[in-house]
C-alpha cells in the first residue's frame, strides 16, 4: 500500500490549460523535498489544488507548497517568480511565502520546472468571502490595503517589465515582460509594445484558432495602432506621471490568504507572483481589486454575471479600501476623471485585439461555449474601437 501511494501520480488532465498533463508521483516530490535539504518525519502527503489556470499546485506535507510550471513558458515565469519571492522575502517576509527552492529547466529529478515555496497559514479569501459578515470583510480589505502598500514601496524602479538575473547570478534585472508589454521606461511605450504585439500575433494564427474570426477587424485596430502611436504618450503618460511601482500583477482574493481567529478575520498574506514586477501605477487597478468594487471598469467592459452576484456590500467595502490605501499614500485612480477612463479603454481594447483566455483553443464543431466567449469579446473590441471613433 504504501508503495503505490509513493507511484500515485498527481496533476491535472485538462486539454486546453497549460497545465494540462502535468502530473508527479508522491516519491518524484519527495526526491525534490530532499534535494532541497526540507526534512520529513514521514511519507510524503501530497494533495493537489483544483484552482489555477497557468501551474499545478500541490500542498506538500501541510506546509508547503509545489508549483509545477505549465507547458506554455519556458524558464522566463519560473524565473521571475522566483525573482519576486527573493526580494518580497526582504521587503515583507511576514506577508510573503518564503522561497525554499526552484528548477528553471527540466532535469533528472524533475521534467518540469518548479518552485518551493512555505505555506501561508489560511485559506484563499475567495474561499471565505462568502461566510463573511461586512464588518469582517470590512477589516479585511484595510488589511489587505496595507499589504498593498507593502508591496507598491517594495524596491525603486524606472522601467517596467518582468524580473530575470544578470549572468552573474545574483544582479536582479528587469527584461520584456511575460505578457507582450516589453521593456518601458514609460506606460504608453509599454502599451505600444502590447498592440505591436497582439497585432503580430493576430496576424499569424494558426489555421485552426478559433480567434480567426477577430482578423476582420484588422483593418480598424491597424487605424488604431497608428493612432496611439501619435497621441498614446499624452493620453496615458500625462495621467500617469510615468510612475513605475511593483505590482503582484493579481490582486484578487484567490491570491490573498487569510483566516479567522475568534471571529477575527486575519489576512496571512499574498501569494502568486508568476506576473508580478514593476509596472505602471495604473495597472493593477486594471486587473485587480473586484473584491472591493475597485477593478477599472467602465460601460463597455461590464463584469461577467457570476462575478457581479458573488460580490456584495460594495460601496462600503471600496470606501474602506480606498480610504486606507489613500491613507497610506497610494495612488488612487479617479473614474470621474476622463483620462482615467481613457487609459482604461485603451488597456482593455488591447486585451481584446486577442484575448488570452482564447488564445490556445482550437475551432471545435459544437464549441458553443467557448463561440460564446468569442462573439463578446469580439463585440466589446468593436465598441472599443468604436469609442476612438474607428
Amino acid at each position: 500500500m504504501q508503495q503505490m501511494q509513493q507511484m500515485q501520480q498527481f496533476g491535472n488532465d485538462d486539454t486546453d490549460t497549460p497545465r494540462a498533463g502535468i502530473k508527479v508521483t508522491a516519491a518524484q516530490v519527495q526526491a525534490i523535498l530532499d534535494a532541497h535539504g526540507i526534512p520529513s518525519d514521514s511519507d510524503c502527503v501530497v494533495e493537489p489544488v483544483e484552482c489555477g489556470f497557468n501551474n499545478q499546485t500541490l500542498i506538500v506535507n501541510s506546509k508547503y507548497v509545489l508549483r509545477l510550471c505549465g507547458r506554455h513558458w519556458k524558464e522566463t515565469k519560473t524565473l521571475n517568480e522566483m525573482v519576486a519571492l527573493t526580494i518580497l522575502g526582504e521587503s515583507m517576509p511576514e506577508f510573503a511565502p518564503r522561497l525554499l527552492g526552484y528548477q528553471c529547466k527540466a532535469s533528472g529529478l524533475l521534467a518540469y520546472e518548479y518552485i518551493l515555496m512555505t505555506k501561508l497559514e489560511g485559506s484563499n479569501l475567495e474561499e471565505l468571502w462568502p461566510s463573511l459578515t461586512l464588518p469582517q470583510k470590512l477589516d479585511a480589505v484595510r488589511q489587505i490595503a496595507k499589504i498593498l502598500h507593502r508591496v507598491r514601496t517594495t524596491g525603486s524602479w524606472k522601467e517596467t517589465g518582468s524580473l530575470s538575473l544578470a549572468p552573474d547570478g545574483r544582479t536582479v534585472v528587469v527584461v520584456d515582460d511575460l505578457i507582450g508589454f516589453g521593456r518601458a521606461s514609460s506606460w504608453a511605450t509599454a502599451i505600444e509594445n502590447k498592440i505591436r504585439t497582439q497585432v503580430e500575433k493576430l496576424e499569424n494564427l494558426a489555421i485552426d484558432s478559433i480567434l480567426r474570426p477577430l482578423q476582420s477587424l484588422l483593418p480598424r485596430i491597424r487605424q488604431f495602432q497608428a493612432l496611439f502611436h501619435e497621441q498614446g504618450a499624452a493620453w496615458i503618460d500625462a495621467e500617469n506621471n510615468a510612475t513605475v511601482v511593483f505590482t503582484q500583477g493579481d490582486f484578487e482574493l484567490r491570491n490573498v490568504i487569510g483566516r479567522l481567529e475568534s471571529g477575527r478575520i486575519v489576512v496571512s498574506g499574498l501569494v502568486d507572483y508568476e506576473f508580478a514586477g514593476p509596472a505602471d501605477w495604473l495597472r493593477e487597478w486594471h486587473e485587480g481589486f473586484s473584491f472591493a468594487g475597485c477593478r477599472l471598469v467602465d460601460e463597455l467592459d461590464e463584469p461577467d454575471e457570476a462575478e457581479a452576484e458573488a460580490i456584495s456590500d460594495l460601496s462600503a467595502l471600496r470606501s474602506a479600501f480606498l480610504e486606507e490605501a489613500s491613507a497610506l499614500g497610494i495612488k488612487v485612480p479617479l473614474m470621474s476623471d476622463p483620462a482615467v477612463v481613457k487609459a482604461c479603454r485603451v488597456y482593455h481594447l488591447c486585451e481584446y485585439i486577442l484575448p488570452w483566455w482564447l488564445a490556445d483553443v482550437k475551432q471545435v464543431p459544437g464549441d458553443d461555449r467557448n463561440q460564446e466567449r468569442l462573439r463578446r469579446a469580439m463585440e466589446r473590441l468593436d465598441k472599443y474601437l468604436g469609442f476612438f471613433g474607428l
